[in-house]
């Protein structure tokens, strides 16, 4: 069995935990920091919460809520070339007004597939997300 991989990609934020959760931590509301959401819908499937993403290139994605708290939420989806993905979004607190948002992800390469390439492509994947919940917790003005 391969061995389990892990990417983390972090930053800290001159905002207060509550208040990037407040942008970023409703697991059923991408659309408020990610552009290239077109739509999404919540489904429940017996006790499993579900949110299906389209994105603005027609592509479809059913992520699962595998669990949430205070300033993080789990989830997973199929991926190509990978087994046991999860991802944890989360706002850590530093101070009273800082805080650092994560992106944790943890996946295991299925046989033949190519580990580092799939380790750079969710690095660059999270820095993109990463940029995105910067640029929406940004005031404009």
């Amino acid at each position: 069995m391969a061995s389990v991989r892990r990417v983390v990609v972090s930053e800290e934020v001159a905002l207060g935990a509550a208040q990037v959760w407040s942008v970023i931590g409703d697991f059923f509301g991408m659309k408020a920091w990610a552009p290239a959401v077109e739509s999404e819908e919540r489904q429940v499937e017996g006790d499993a919460e579900y949110r299906v993403l389209t994105l603005r290139d027609g592509q479809r994605f059913k992520e699962r809520l595998l669990e949430r708290g205070d300033y993080f939420y789990t989830y997973t989806l199929p991926r190509p070339g990978m087994s046991g993905y999860r991802s944890t979004v989360r706002a850590a607190p530093v101070a009273d007004d800082q805080a650092r948002i994560e992106l944790d992800i943890s996946f295991a390469p299925q046989p033949g597939a190519d580990a580092e390439a799939l380790e750079a492509g969710l690095r660059t994947f999270c820095a993109q997300n990463l940029k995105a919940m910067k640029r929406a917790l940004t005031p404009r003005g």
